[in-house]
């Protein structure tokens, strides 16, 4: 091998590491911002299982037949709203996870 061929196989390699640190770097980045989602997702499935959890309570809260024969007219007016807007909820909730 002549200076010259040295020299091509150099750059070359010169090249070939600037390829491969470019592709590791955009691959660790691109690992990073997955991981990133992920724990995004993690919080709001958390987040949506408190709200769920929450509404189911409140539903056999204001669903309860011993609790709503000592309630007066206006209270059991006021939880039927409740009881019909978190069961409402609850199962746009459950819809979307059942189809998504």
């Amino acid at each position: 091998m002549n200076k010259d061929e040295i020299e091509d196989i150099k750059d070359n390699l010169r090249t070939l590491y600037k390829v491969l640190w470019n592709e590791h770097r955009e691959g660790t980045y691109t690992i990073e911002r997955i991981l990133e989602y992920i724990n995004c997702l993690e919080q709001k499935e958390s987040i949506l299982d408190k709200v769920t959890d929450k509404l189911k309570e409140d539903i056999k809260i204001y669903g309860n037949p011993e609790e709503r024969k000592q309630m007066c007219k206006e209270q059991l007016y006021e939880n039927d709203g409740k009881w019909f807007h978190a069961r409402e909820i609850l199962n746009i909730i459950e819809g979307e996870r059942n189809n998504g």
